[in-house]
């Protein structure tokens, strides 16, 4: 009698069940990943939203207004005006020099409305209409950002 030798190795079938829990894994591990910058991006959103309310609530204490879109969206004014506040605060996490939030692709700048990857800034005068600060003073403010799930993070004036 010849006896056969036990031959090494794996199956096709253990080799298929592996590849499948192989590939789940990798499912799993893109999915959470995928989940925590969403969210890391979105709880950026909010930081920036509420330190560009303190920014603008500080200006509101100091000359009983609150700044006008344009004036916010000028470079010049915000250096003045919101002392150690940067330009990325003003940028959505997922902005890039190709957005165009109010002006210009690529300038530094909120929106009156919502735009993807933008901040929104709405501002008002006492009766709810538009306001320049000029002939018409800005006494209330929305600012707003458009979260990854699509809900609205919205801060208001405090006055």
């Amino acid at each position: 009698m010849i006896k056969k030798k036990a031959e090494k190795g794996f199956t096709i079938i253990e080799l298929l069940v592996v590849v499948v829990v192989i590939g789940f894994l990798g499912t799993l591990v893109a999915t959470t990943f995928t989940d925590i910058q969403t969210k890391r991006r979105d709880d950026e959103r909010k930081s920036d939203i509420t330190l560009l309310q303190a920014q603008v609530e500080k200006y509101f204490v100091a000359k009983t207004k609150y700044p006008s879109l344009s004036e916010f969206n000028n470079p010049n004014w915000r250096a003045t005006n919101t002392k150690g506040l940067e330009d990325n605060t003003l940028k959505d996490p997922r902005w890039n020099s190709t957005t165009k939030c109010y002006d210009t692709k690529g300038t530094v700048g909120m929106s009156l409305e919502t735009k993807s990857n933008c901040y929104v800034y709405q501002v008002k005068a006492a009766n709810d209409g538009n306001c320049n600060n000029t002939s018409i003073e800005c006494t209330k403010y929305s600012l707003s950002a458009t979260l990854e799930s699509g809900e609205i993070y919205q801060k208001q004036n405090l006055n």
